[in-house]
């Protein structure tokens, strides 16, 4: 399942930020998306299984890029 088609204006990144009990936890950073990009992907996370959707979701101003337009994962961590 596809989450950025689903997010339609914006950046989305799905990464692990490290947690003391489960190792790392599935995060879901918008970029520029609006105000209701959460309620946008809900019937894509809902189609997800339990283990691969975002535990917590985030939104930031700015993407972080390198000289090739590629976002840049560990500045957003």
């Amino acid at each position: 399942i596809k989450l950025r088609p689903c997010l339609g204006q914006g950046d989305l990144v799905v990464i692990g930020l490290p947690s003391a009990y489960w190792g790392e936890v599935i995060t879901a950073v918008a970029f520029g998306a609006g105000a209701d990009w959460q309620d946008r992907l809900a019937p894509a996370l809902a189609a997800m299984t339990g283990f691969k959707r975002p535990k917590v979701f985030a939104e930031l101003p700015d993407v972080p890029r390198n000289a090739m337009g590629k976002i840049v994962r560990a500045r957003v961590r």
